[in-house]
């Protein structure tokens, strides 16, 4: 399922768990890195370095809410 997912998504450029978790904070923006794991059910470490790459590409926005990060979508991930 995922090869096949992989070969839709690269006319993208992007692989399906980038992907999904674009479609994961397009849906829902202001999401907990914690509900992104859940969602797609990938370990917590493996959503955190999912998201930091994703940020360094211009496509998602981390913000620090008190003690809590939510992940936003920016103008690029449209």
């Amino acid at each position: 399922m995922t090869k096949l997912a992989d070969e839709e998504f690269a006319v993208t450029g992007l692989t399906s768990s980038y992907a999904f978790l674009l479609m994961t904070v397009n849906e829902k923006p202001g999401i907990q890195p914690k509900e992104i794991s859940h969602h797609m059910q990938l370990t917590p470490s493996t959503v955190t370095r999912l998201i930091e790459k994703m940020e360094y590409r211009g496509f998602l926005q981390r913000k620090h809410v008190g003690r809590t990060t939510e992940v936003y979508p920016t103008k690029q991930s449209e």
